[in-house]
């Protein structure tokens, strides 16, 4: 997806390219040896995805604000390789857990570096570099925690919860984004201005159920969504 200039959905472009901290970096380099793997190639991917989680493990609790995300996002990465593919039928289910209880460590130190901006708390227009980093903090956060859901459902555990990310901002609106600049200043401008109440909060999702109806300010919402935000609504649909 990378080599297509597509990166997943809770990677920004900002953090690409000439910005890109060495957590990404390296596990683009990892990932980057699928793309023409034969099978018997498969273990030795894994064994460097493990590797690299064996560093981050080490190392995130020192990291700067652009490293952690760096990491969580390449933890993520490297968890759906681990515990997803096809060469995951012999893992033995202690690594697992480990891998797992390593994602929630790494996403709880991001979330504890700040998901939400004073701007945004004041309605005001942020400025677009600091809310591309929380934009993209917020994102790379619930996409562990999908991460961490789809596992916990595979193996029988009972899902995972995030209330205490409840006044978190869901996912901004892909025109948002994808957008930069001038352009991105007007374009939060209007869309600030369909949300008097402050941006869509998790919390309005999660109260969602088979007897609460769809409120207005989350039809709203899912009117702008990317695929992002549709992926983290059938989550909410499937729980209730």
């Amino acid at each position: 997806m990378f080599e297509r200039g597509r990166p997943p959905p809770f990677i920004h472009t900002l953090h690409l390219g000439n910005k890109i901290r060495t957590p990404l970096l390296n596990c683009i380099r990892v990932l980057s040896g699928l793309k023409d793997s034969l099978l018997r190639d498969i273990s030795v991917i894994h064994n460097d995805a493990s590797n690299e989680i064996i560093t981050l493990l080490a190392g995130y609790k020192d990291y700067d604000e652009d490293d952690l995300l760096a990491a969580l996002q390449a933890y993520v990465l490297y968890t759906i390789l681990l515990l997803f593919s096809d060469g995951n039928c012999d893992r033995p289910h202690r690594i697992e857990q480990g891998i797992i209880f390593g994602l929630q460590d790494i996403s709880l130190q991001l979330a504890a570096s700040g998901v939400v901006l004073n701007a945004e708390l004041n309605s005001e227009i942020p400025d677009w570099s600091e809310w591309v980093v929380v934009a993209a903090k917020r994102r790379s956060i619930l996409a562990a925690h999908q991460v961490l859901w789809i596992w916990s459902l595979l193996r029988g555990y009972p899902p995972f919860g995030c209330r205490e990310l409840g006044f978190m901002p869901s996912p901004a609106p892909k025109v948002l984004w994808d957008s930069q600049g001038d352009d991105w200043q007007c374009l939060y401008q209007n869309w600030a201005s369909r949300w008097p109440g402050g941006p869509h909060r998790l919390e309005e999702l999660q109260i969602l159920g088979p007897e609460v109806d769809i409120d207005p300010r989350t039809q709203t919402w899912l009117e702008e969504a990317d695929e992002f935000g549709l992926l983290l609504m059938s989550e909410v649909n499937s729980i209730h």
